[in-house]
């Protein structure tokens, strides 16, 4: 893969690491098929089993956290992890 490629797939990852920082805090309070008061919305995972809607998303940014890493280096995702905290603490306290 050429270096072009990579920093362009890279910088696509960085977007979409930061959207789903935001989107997983906004799903566990209006995404789910049960939601409970004052707590969170679930859906299932498996037979049995329910975890927080924002679960998805996160394995979404764990995967794109990874690629930003591979792609752009460790401080890019190192950069990125901290963005995404600060977009997490915004969107968690509204």
């Amino acid at each position: 893969m050429t270096q072009h490629i990579r920093n362009f797939v890279g910088i696509g990852s960085f977007v979409g690491f930061l959207a789903c920082i935001p989107a997983a805090n906004w799903m566990i309070h209006n995404v789910g098929t049960v939601c409970l008061p004052h707590g969170p919305c679930l859906v299932p995972v498996a037979p049995g089993i329910m975890a927080p809607s924002g679960v998805t998303a996160i394995g979404f940014a764990l995967v794109l956290r990874d690629v930003v890493q591979r792609c752009l280096r460790v401080g890019a995702g190192l950069f990125a992890i901290a963005v995404g905290s600060a977009a997490s603490v915004m969107v968690a306290t509204t």
